[in-house]
């Protein structure tokens, strides 16, 4: 979800700052030609969080089916990293622009699973990063800094600065042939 509102809010903001945009696209991949060669810049996002300092562990919670013993997940982290922006030229895929944002981090999020989960289940990393009890107050502490981050972001998006970059744009589209 915070992938999902980060993206609807980049591209606000780059139409508010009045560029045009065609997309968004999965890949360049899916990119047509005329689209490619009509565009200066593909914007590529990159969510890079770092959970850091995590304290728990998973704790017996009952027994379930055929005394197969059910666990719960109750502990602690810190969530930092960072926001990678990087432009590409969407002819040659040649990065022109890279910039990073940090997240700020946020401590002790308490965390705990919502659902119990078998011996096979937890060795299965990703069910934590699907039960409400760990994404939510990750989400939680993300939306504290949410704000900030934008802004961030925003600022980095400078009309002015990317107009410097369109006479190496206009080298690599000469430079690509098909």
């Amino acid at each position: 979800n915070f992938q999902k509102s980060m993206a609807a809010d980049v591209e606000e903001l780059i139409i508010a700052k009045g560029y045009r945009i065609k997309g968004p696209y999965e890949s360049s991949d899916e990119m047509i030609y005329s689209d490619k060669n009509d565009s200066h810049m593909l914007l590529n996002i990159e969510i890079a969080p770092d959970f850091t300092n995590i304290n728990g562990k998973w704790k017996p919670s009952g027994i379930g089916a055929a005394t197969d013993i059910k666990y719960k997940y109750v502990g602690s982290l810190t969530i930092q990293g960072k926001i990678n922006m990087y432009g590409i030229e969407p002819m040659t895929n040649q990065k022109i622009w890279i910039k990073s944002v940090a997240i700020p981090p946020v401590s002790n999020i308490d965390i705990h699973t919502e659902g119990k989960y078998n011996s096979i289940e937890i060795k299965n990393e990703t069910i934590l990063y699907q039960d409400p009890g760990i994404y939510n107050p990750i989400g939680r502490a993300l939306a504290k800094s949410y704000e900030s981050m934008m802004s961030k972001i925003e600022a980095h998006l400078d009309p002015r600065e990317l107009e410097t970059l369109k006479p190496e744009i206009a080298k690599l589209k000469e430079k690509k042939g098909y």
